[in-house]
């Protein structure tokens, strides 16, 4: 019994340890380039998103690795023994070890694959909601993607005159071969969509609201109180209740915020606010300590 743990240990150990530190090393070259970004660096949407689908990638990469040495596991196993001791071993415990493996890799290579797929559908409802964030800086507003929270990153904020603003992008399938702008309903809190009911993505957005307004008001010495936006990309929005902040396609952002009576801020209280968010998303150690430069 021990040959076989022994070869299945000497063949996944490297392979898991390898697929383990390259994707370390990918992540500590990202942070060491963000570290060195110049304070006006403008870090695009997505950002977080597109480290998550090269992580996915990598996986994927080791994953079918496993599926390959899986096959050749009992092969090998059994020359082995065979070499070593002069008697042919038995079939059915490599067999059932690469077995094992192979379903093992199998079951993690499908989710992994799953959940890149909906990585890439975030992706690209980022990148679309975050060319509109990106044009109302031509308002006077400013923006930030990408802005890391504690375990958990927002998509876009926005700061200007009337308030900050914490964006989100939803990317929720559409049904297939229903085309583009299908309906969505926002009914007491609920978003209906062709094929269910979710409020997960409220609570989020609510959730990164209150997180940062937390933040601020201890960073800046005084109540903050960030408006949520959620965006559908490629939905139409019907609004059954009136909701308590925007809920829209992202192509009425550009109106939609500047329109808002959020909280008013001086322009000096919108350079502290920018000066806390750039230091979050551009840190050299950790974003919590920039408070005493702000």
């Amino acid at each position: 019994m021990w040959i076989y743990l022994a070869v299945l240990l000497v063949a996944l150990a490297p392979l898991l340890f390898g697929v383990s530190a390259l994707k370390r090393r990918l992540n500590a070259a990202d942070r060491r380039t963000r570290a060195v970004l110049s304070e006006g660096t403008f870090i695009a949407s997505g950002h977080r998103t597109m480290q998550q689908i090269t992580d996915a990638h990598v996986d994927i990469v080791g994953y079918l690795m496993v599926v390959a040495l899986a096959f050749l596991y009992p092969v090998a196993v059994l020359k082995l023994e065979t070499f070593l001791t002069g008697v042919e071993g038995n079939v059915l415990i490599p067999v059932l070890f690469g077995a094992a493996a192979l379903l093992w890799s199998g079951f993690r290579l499908r989710q992994t694959i799953r959940t890149m797929g909906q990585l890439r559908s975030g992706l690209v409802a980022e990148l679309e909601v975050g060319y509109h964030v990106n044009q109302l800086m031509h308002q006077g507003y400013y923006v930030w993607h990408d802005v890391p929270g504690d375990g958990f990153h927002i998509d876009h904020v926005a700061v200007g005159h009337n308030g900050v603003f914490v964006i989100a992008a939803n990317g929720q399938h559409q049904p297939r071969g229903s085309g583009s702008g299908q309906q969505v309903l926002f009914d007491e809190g609920w978003l209906i969509f062709p094929d269910g009911e979710d409020i997960d993505a409220i609570i989020q957005v609510r959730g990164q609201v209150a997180w940062l307004g937390t933040w601020l008001a201890r960073n800046l010495g005084r109540p903050c109180h960030p408006t949520p936006v959620l965006c559908l990309p490629g939905w139409h929005v019907e609004l059954k209740t009136t909701p308590t902040f925007p809920i829209l396609n992202q192509k009425y952002l550009g109106w939609t915020i500047p329109g808002w009576q959020g909280e008013t801020l001086n322009e000096e209280e919108i350079q502290r606010v920018c000066s806390l968010l750039t230091g979050r998303c551009v840190p050299t150690e950790d974003p919590e300590d920039i408070s005493e430069a702000a």
